[in-house]
């Protein structure tokens, strides 16, 4: 995706990241695909959220909401 290499004027640090999460309040489903291990960095992440469900899946590549969309 090009727009993640675009500079962006407003950075976040750990600390704000991990602030924000704790503020969701709605359910997150979060998906990753089972070949991509889900690891320290991101399991510590989606801990933060309160209402998350994740789900790991066999099919589908990096962009899985565009792909074989119903």
């Amino acid at each position: 995706d090009l727009a993640y290499y675009r500079p962006n004027a407003i950075q976040f640090n750990d600390d704000d990241v991990n602030e924000f999460m704790m503020r969701i309040s709605c359910p997150v489903l979060l998906l990753y695909h089972h070949k991509i291990s889900f690891t320290y960095p991101l399991e510590k992440k989606a801990q933060l959220v309160r209402n998350i469900e994740v789900v790991g899946l066999k099919d589908g590549g990096h962009h899985l909401h565009m792909e074989n969309a119903e």
